[in-house]
């Protein structure tokens, strides 16, 4: 097995991945499911239980993509792309969740 080739970046050596996250599984492509406008006919309880689904099943797909990085990260413990997917993730959940910050 070959050494993985060293990156210099602001000054220090890193040896470079091996390993790629693969592409994500079909279950997980974005959906447009739940457009952003309703429907000419649609009701106001009409769209939100539609949008309400949509959130539902965004929240699942994230889920299983966060199974997924641990699933990868446990593989190649040493791969920091798996440690900067997840801390976007994180920081978007934060924006959601404390919007005043």
């Amino acid at each position: 097995m070959t050494t993985p080739p060293l990156i210099k970046y602001r000054g220090k050596l890193y040896r470079r991945a091996t390993k790629q996250l693969t592409a994500p599984p079909p279950e997980l492509k974005q959906e447009v499911d739940a457009p952003l406008l309703p429907g000419p006919h649609e009701t106001a309880p009409e769209y939100y239980k539609r949008l309400r689904a949509g959130v539902e099943r965004e929240l699942q797909k994230l889920h299983q993509l966060i199974q997924r990085y641990h699933t990868e990260q446990a593989r190649d413990p040493k791969n920091w792309g798996h440690v900067g997917d997840l801390g976007h993730i994180y920081m978007k959940l934060r924006e959601l969740n404390h919007p005043e910050e």
